[in-house]
C-alpha cells in the first residue's frame, strides 16, 4: 500500500519512502530473503533492484533510484502474480496494456486521482517504448 500522507511504499514490514536509506533497505532485503541487486551508477547514483516481495496477496517487484543516500524515485510493478524471471517470455501489448490498468486501479485504491502531493509525485501507466507497465512515484527533494 501506499501512505497518502508519507508517500511510503509499504510491502509487509518493509517500508520504502524519502527517509529510507540505502543500508537499511538492503540489511532488510537481505534478511527478509527477498531477491535485490544493487547497481551502482558512474554518475554517483545507485539504483538497488527487489524482487517478487509477497504481502496482502500482491508481489511487488520494482527498482529504487537514490541520489546520495536520499531515495529520489520508485519505479515498480504491482500485481498477484509472480514477476517471471523472463518477462519477455510470455509478454503481450494486450497483457500489459491489462496489468497497467490493474495497477492504475490499484494506485487509485490508496491515493484517489490525486498525483501531486506535499511529499511528492506519483504515476502508473503503460509505456509503449520501454513495453511495460508501471507505476512511479517521485520524492520532492528536501536537500536542494
Amino acid at each position: 500500500m501506499i501512505n497518502r500522507s508519507t508517500g511510503e511504499l509499504l510491502i509487509g514490514s518493509l517500508t520504502i519512502g524519502p527517509r529510507s536509506t540505502h543500508v537499511e533497505l538492503t540489511d532488510f532485503l537481505q534478511r527478509a530473503e527477498i531477491s535485490w541487486k544493487n547497481n551502482w551508477l558512474e554518475n554517483g547514483t545507485n539504483q538497488l533492484w527487489f524482487g517478487n516481495a509477497f504481502s496482502d496477496g500482491h508481489y511487488y517487484s520494482g527498482t529504487i533510484y537514490f541520489r546520495s543516500e536520499s531515495i529520489d524515485m520508485i519505479l515498480f510493478c504491482v500485481g498477484r502474480e509472480k514477476l517471471e524471471s523472463d518477462p519477455w517470455t510470455n509478454w503481450s501489448e494486450e497483457r500489459e496494456l491489462e496489468k497497467a490498468k490493474y495497477m492504475k486501479e490499484w494506485l487509485s485504491s490508496y491515493l484517489g486521482e490525486q498525483s501531486k502531493f506535499n511529499w511528492g509525485t506519483t504515476w502508473s501507466g503503460y509505456d509503449a517504448k520501454g513495453a511495460s507497465a508501471g507505476i512511479g512515484i517521485r520524492y520532492v527533494r528536501r536537500d536542494a
